[in-house]
């Protein structure tokens, strides 16, 4: 069973994947290396059937409004499972692109 026959169970995921490098220094928009969602779903399941690993060929620099949101609620309510402390990864994102990324 392929990763994409899990997505939904028990309930559908979002996941960004961030390098150290595209939080610090931090910048809003922020850069990510990889996001997926419901929303891309259906573009990956067609990658997927194909095959296409020319996707995977990055050239752009791809960025997120709504990371500074997401790094604001991991630096107030998040949980360290493994590694370093979110304090030493995470920055403290300014108010002003915490506003900006959920209006």
């Amino acid at each position: 069973m392929g990763s994409l026959a899990l997505h939904k169970k028990p309930s559908p995921i979002e996941i960004s994947i961030l390098c150290y490098s595209d939080l610090n220094p931090w910048r809003h928009p922020t850069p990510y290396e990889f996001h997926f969602s419901e929303y891309w779903r259906p573009k990956f399941e067609v990658i997927s059937s194909e095959n296409d690993l020319a996707f995977w060929d990055i050239k752009e620099v791809y960025t997120d409004g709504d990371i500074a949101c997401h790094v604001t609620l991991i630096n107030q309510s998040g949980i360290c499972i493994y590694g370093r402390a979110i304090s030493e990864i995470f920055p403290v994102v300014p108010e002003k692109d915490f506003w900006d990324s959920i209006f």
